[in-house]
């Protein structure tokens, strides 16, 4: 019998469907194959993200350079920084980043520091 191939694709499309596996894991592979390949899907670049995910341990974050454990005690201190995401009952989940109310944040900061009025 003649071995199954899986179909090749390139690094990207395979790291599209691996992020969306993870929202989605009862999704088969092949649509979202599908889907990216018709552009669907496309990655967002930071500037027009609204979430990131938290920093891996030891990483920092990509617009503030603020290690992990930073922007954990900042969710503490600036409602809405963060959002906990986990399954009922589970114990492990995500952690996303509401990059606008960071980028607000550090400007708020900024402002403070060297004297401006802060304006909402």
């Amino acid at each position: 019998k003649p071995e199954c191939q899986q179909p090749k694709h390139d690094q990207q499309t395979l790291e599209i469907v691996k992020s969306i596996q993870t929202v989605l894991p009862e999704f088969p592979e092949e649509d979202i194959v599908r889907i990216v390949k018709e552009n669907k899907f496309q990655t967002a670049s930071l500037e027009s993200a609204e979430w990131a995910r938290l920093p891996g341990i030891r990483g920092r974050c990509p617009i503030s350079g603020l290690s992990r454990s930073a922007v954990i005690d900042l969710g503490v201190t600036v409602p809405g920084l963060l959002v906990r995401l986990r399954k009922p009952g589970a114990i492990r989940g995500a952690v996303l980043v509401h990059l606008p109310t960071l980028r607000e944040y550090l400007r708020m900061m900024r402002a403070a520091q060297i004297g401006e009025e802060v304006t909402k």
